[in-house]
Parts: C-alpha cells; structure tokens; sequence
C-alpha cells in the first residue's frame, strides 16, 4: 500500500528572525475558521497567518486619512463588482473614470474652507511628486529583505513597505514610471546600490582612516562595482587607508555624489 503523502506547511518569510515566543489566546470561531482560510491559500501555518496579519495591523497608519482611502478603496472595488466579466479600475478605463470620480468626490466633500497659499509659502513638496517618490520606493523594496527590529521606526517602515509590495502584486512592474517598470528599477536600484557605501568609505578614509578589514571590505566593493558606478569616483590608490589630511590630501568623490555635511556625519 503506497503511504499517504502529507501535505507539508511552511512558515511565513523569517524576515525579522526566528519567532521564539508563544502567545496563547482565545478566538471566536469565526475568526478561527477565516485564519484556516487563509493560512490554507498561502500555503503555510495558521501561526504564520496571524504573525503576518499582526504586522500589518502594525504598519498601517490609524489616521482620518488612512480612514477616508479606506472608505475610497472600498467604493472603487464595489463599482469594479458590479462592472462584470472581471474588469476592474485597473484594467477598464469606464471603471478608471468611475474610480477617480469617487476619490475626487472625497476631496471636494472635505475641503476645507478658503483660498491655497502657494506652496513654497508652506515649504511642502509638491503631492504628484511626492507621490511617485513614494510608489519608486515601494516598487524597489525586496520583502525578502532581513527586518533590522533594533531600530523600531525603520522596522515599521520597512514592515509598512512590505505590506504595500505584497498588497499590489504584479502592478509596479506593468506601470512604468520615470521611464522604467518595477521589475527595471529594482534591477537599476541594485546595480547602482554600492554608490552610497562606497562614497561614504572614501569619506571616512578621507576624514579618519580606515581599519584594515574596512579597507578591504572598500577594495572588494569598488572592484565589484559596474563599471559606470566606478566611472563616478576618482579615488586614489585604495591600498592607502588613510586619513589624508594629515598626509596634506584629499579624497572628496562624496562632493560629485551630492553628499553634504550633514549627510556625511549621520553616516
């Protein structure tokens, strides 16, 4: 008689390390029943299902805004229902209209009253942009990305960004944005990714030296680089550590890159 295989379940991504402490608690069976649900679609236990709800919880914001994109989010999808044949306001440019309609029905009913003051009166950026800065960020986030926990606002963005690419699916890389899709930026985002760190190695060999295993952690990441990266610095020769102002030098690639002071002593 063949043996029955079983059907094996996993744990939800290790983002933020192992999970070491038990939590026992009652539910409703309804909430039970719906976590079985879900845990059963994602493939993996019913304890990573309510870890993974349990961070969300977390890293979405508890704010009017928050409230009223909620009450927005939920008109469009139930226009997109009743739409048929599966279309939605993504994919049907009817529904599209529909769905910027409700969202301008809520800004209208909640304007406030008067007139605008420019806005670099108020030194606040302008919302299209600050928008696509955020929507470049999420799609560059990788959620398989190790969780730093030691720093709490970081871990709640980085938990909050996690949320947002997991939430949009395949949407960021069939919109392109800035010339590139999703899948394109992350690809630029992580060829690019040694310029900071080997801009802000040159400055502390600059400024205090650097030890020896730095040094070498410098070498390897300039030699790996692409070679447009290394095209953006002129560093001398890097088997010097440095300081080089005591040696009447000076070593300033971080100037080209748009590093300023403040930046470079936060680094």
């Amino acid at each position: 008689m063949a043996k029955r295989r079983m059907r094996r379940t996993k744990w939800a991504p290790r983002s933020e390390g192992a999970r070491q402490t038990r939590i026992n608690f009652r539910a409703p069976a309804r909430i039970h029943d719906a976590l079985n649900r879900a845990a059963a679609r994602n493939q993996w236990t019913i304890s990573a299902e309510i870890v993974r709800r349990l961070s969300e919880s977390f890293a979405l914001s508890d704010t009017p805004t928050q409230a009223v994109m909620t009450i927005v989010g939920y008109t469009i999808d139930e226009i997109s229902k009743l739409g048929g044949d599966k279309k939605t306001w993504l994919t049907d440019p009817a529904l599209h209209r529909e769905a910027r309609a409700a969202m301008e029905a809520a800004f209208d009913l909640l304007a406030p009253p008067g007139e605008p003051v420019p806005r670099a009166e108020l030194g606040i950026p302008n919302g299209r942009t600050a928008f696509q800065v955020w929507w470049d960020e999420v799609r560059r986030h990788n959620p398989k990305n190790p969780i730093d926990a030691t720093k709490p606002r970081r871990a709640e963005h980085q938990r909050r960004l996690t949320w947002l690419r997991e939430a949009l699916g395949l949407l960021p890389d069939r919109v392109v944005l800035w010339g590139q899709t999703g899948k394109e930026a992350r690809r630029h985002f992580q060829k690019m990714s040694p310029v900071k760190e080997i801009a802000n190695l040159l400055v502390e060999r600059d400024k205090k030296g650097l030890t020896p295993e730095r040094l070498k952690h410098l070498q390897d990441l300039f030699n790996q680089a692409p070679a447009e990266v290394k095209q953006m610095f002129d560093p001398k020769d890097l088997s010097l550590p440095g300081p080089f102002k005591e040696m009447g030098l000076s070593d300033k690639p971080y100037n080209e890159m748009g590093l300023s002071d403040k930046e470079e002593s936060a680094s």
